[in-house]
C-alpha cells in the first residue's frame, strides 16, 4: 500500500518519482517526502536508490518567505487539496480554488504564470503559483491593495529621484556651459584689443 509507495511508484513507472508526503514510521510518524530512482543493471531492475526529506524543512523554506505585509505562500497537492496552509488543515480545498475554476481555469496547476484576482473574507486578493519538480503546486498570496502600494511607493521614488536628479542637473550643465564658454569670451577679448592695436595681450 502507502508505505511501500516509495519502491512501488518508480518501478511502475521506470523513471525517478517524488513520493509523499506520508508519514514514516521509522521517523516517529514524522511526515516525509521521498525522491527514489530506479536502478537497472543490463535492463534488469535490481533495486530502487531513494533519499528522504522532512516535510517540516520543506515547510520552513515556505514560511520564511516574505509575501508583503500579510501576504502567504501556501502548498498544495495535483487534486489542489492544501498540504500547507498557514490557517487551514491538510486536505482541505481553499477557497480560491473554485474561484480560479469559476473563470474556467480547471484548476491551480494550469494557471501556472497567471496572476489571478479573487475574494476572500471581503477583501481582494491576488494569486500566482508555480509547479515544483516533485509536482506540489507553489502558491503564493497577496492582498492586492499592499501589491498597489508597492507599486505606489515605486511611483512616487521613481519621482523622487527624477526632481533631485533635475535639481543636480541644471546647476551642473549651467557651470559646464560656463567652463566652456570662459576660453571663448577670452579669444574674443583678446581678438578685440588686437584690433585694436594692442598687441601684449596674454593668453592663458
Amino acid at each position: 500500500g502507502r508505505r511501500n509507495a516509495w519502491y512501488f511508484i518508480p518501478m511502475r513507472q521506470g523513471a525517478p518519482a517524488w513520493v509523499g508526503p506520508y508519514k514514516d514510521t521509522h521517523l516517529n510518524d514524522a511526515l516525509t517526502i521521498t525522491y527514489v530512482s530506479p536502478v537497472y543493471k543490463s535492463g534488469v531492475l535490481i533495486g530502487v536508490l531513494g533519499m528522504d526529506m522532512l516535510f517540516d524543512t520543506m515547510i520552513g523554506e515556505i514560511n520564511s518567505l516574505a509575501i508583503y505585509d500579510s501576504g502567504y505562500a501556501c502548498l498544495l497537492s495535483q487534486e489542489n487539496e492544501v498540504l500547507y496552509h498557514p490557517e487551514l488543515k491538510r486536505g482541505d480545498v481553499p477557497g480560491f480554488v473554485s474561484q480560479i475554476q469559476s473563470t474556467g481555469t480547471d484548476n491551480v496547476e494550469t494557471s501556472e504564470n497567471a496572476v489571478i484576482a479573487y475574494e476572500d473574507k471581503g477583501k481582494r486578493w491576488q494569486l500566482s503559483c508555480s509547479t515544483l519538480t516533485n509536482g506540489m503546486e507553489l502558491v503564493v498570496c497577496a492582498p492586492i491593495d499592499e501589491v498597489a502600494a508597492s507599486w505606489h511607493h515605486l511611483e512616487a521614488s521613481v519621482v523622487v529621484i527624477a526632481l533631485v536628479v533635475l535639481v543636480l542637473f541644471i546647476p551642473a550643465t549651467l557651470i559646464a556651459m560656463s567652463e566652456v564658454n570662459r576660453p571663448l569670451r577670452q579669444l574674443t577679448e583678446a581678438a578685440q584689443q588686437l584690433s585694436e592695436g594692442n598687441y601684449d595681450v596674454e593668453l592663458d
